[in-house]
């Protein structure tokens, strides 16, 4: 790198670059999406889910949620049910979802929902 003022800038650009990735990439992670509903309710926890699910569909705005469930698994909440959709190819499917979502703050550790949706 050039010299600048007499001194060799460059050993101090690569930690500072390291730095600054890495609270970008802090700053990506804590500003998603807060859980809906409250905190350490089942209906937090569904509510939760739902916005889980609508955002892995591919038309979300056709989504609409039947035989909705919730079980106290202890730490988290169990949350189950149907959404009826609108498919990639544009067919309607009813679709089972499940998720887990953490009891205490509503966030959402785990989904499993049917590939093509």
């Amino acid at each position: 790198m050039s010299d600048l003022g007499g001194r060799n800038w460059t050993p101090l650009l690569v930690p500072v670059g390291v730095v600054a990735f890495l609270v970008g990439a802090w700053l990506v992670v804590a500003s998603g999406p807060e859980p809906a509903g409250p905190p350490g309710t089942p209906e937090g926890a569904v509510e939760s889910c739902k916005l889980a699910v609508t955002g892995r569909l591919s038309k979300p705005d056709s989504a609409t949620f039947t035989s909705t469930r919730w079980r106290n698994g202890g730490t988290v909440w169990e949350v189950s049910g149907v959404v009826a959709v609108t498919a990639r190819d544009g067919t309607p499917v009813e679709a089972p979802f499940q998720c887990w979502a953490v009891r205490t703050s509503g966030e959402v550790t785990s989904l499993v929902l049917p590939g093509g949706l």
